[in-house]
């Protein structure tokens, strides 16, 4: 299984890589976002190649002045889907409950 996750994420990178090509030639087709999943997929499929990418001085600056921002930005989502759920169990219990006495007073 392991071998063939690899395999697939060198397919996507592959793939990706091709797209990007393409999309250099047509001015239709962006090639930036196909160039980052490449980059992407071949991370996942490579140790030495995601270890050489965090290594560059560009993914480092752009690491250290984003990644807060998103973490922040991820953990505020997390707490309203926390609240939303909870909300969510909350209403259902209350219909179950309006249900139970509906049904046993109109029986």
């Amino acid at each position: 299984m392991k071998y063939f996750k690899r395999s697939l994420w060198l397919v996507l990178a592959i793939i990706f890589f091709a797209l990007a090509g393409v999309g250099l030639m047509l001015p239709i087709l962006p090639q930036i976002p196909f160039f980052l999943a490449g980059i992407f997929c071949l991370a996942q499929f490579s140790e030495k190649f995601h270890r050489w990418l965090q290594s560059q001085r560009l993914y480092q600056k752009l690491h250290h002045s984003y990644a807060p921002k998103f973490d922040a930005f991820f953990q505020k989502e997390k707490m309203k889907f926390e609240k939303r759920r909870f909300q969510t169990w909350y209403h259902i219990m209350w219909f179950n409950l309006l249900l139970l006495v509906y049904t046993t007073i109109f029986k």
